[in-house]
């Protein structure tokens, strides 16, 4: 399968899981999607040796573990999902996709991953965040929420 094939097929596939649609175009984009669909085929990378944990190397990525500074930078942005333009230290505009329900978040994933598995180039700026990235969000939502409950003071964030 061609490598722009199988990220089509991918988000095609999420878009349904995630698009609120009637059951008539729901049953033709779904037969569309598996008249395109093959269930396997040998990627040129064999599985065990794909690095899936890790970002793609290259000038323009970012390691796993290294903190992205950017400055937000308001303004419109293109589409109907959420995300903002952010500048890079470096003077690069990277749009930050965000939100549970949004399907690009989640297409981006699915994209990165099949490209990955079949060797083919992978933009270096796609990044996922870790674990502790999650931890370190939940403690900054931690501390506006003390905030907002105490009249709007400044509050620690927790360790």
């Amino acid at each position: 399968m061609h490598t722009a094939s199988a990220i089509v097929t991918a988000g095609l596939l999420i878009a349904l899981l995630l698009t609120p649609i009637d059951h008539s175009t729901f049953l033709v984009t779904h037969d569309e999607v598996l008249r395109h669909a093959r269930v396997w085929e040998e990627p040129p990378t064999p599985i065990e040796e794909a690095k899936l944990d890790r970002n793609p190397e290259g000038p323009a990525s970012f390691a796993v573990d290294e903190v992205v500074d950017c400055t937000f930078k308001p303004g419109p942005v293109s589409g109907t999902t959420p995300k903002f333009d952010c500048e890079l230290t470096d003077g690069d505009i990277v749009k930050v996709k965000y939100g549970r329900s949004n399907p690009e978040v989640y297409t981006e994933v699915a994209a990165t991953i099949i490209a990955r598995r079949n060797g083919s180039a992978v933009d270096p700026a796609v990044t996922f965040p870790s674990i502790e990235d999650g931890v370190a969000g939940l403690a900054m939502i931690d501390a506006a929420l003390r905030s907002s409950r105490d009249g709007g003071v400044w509050v620690t964030l927790a360790e």
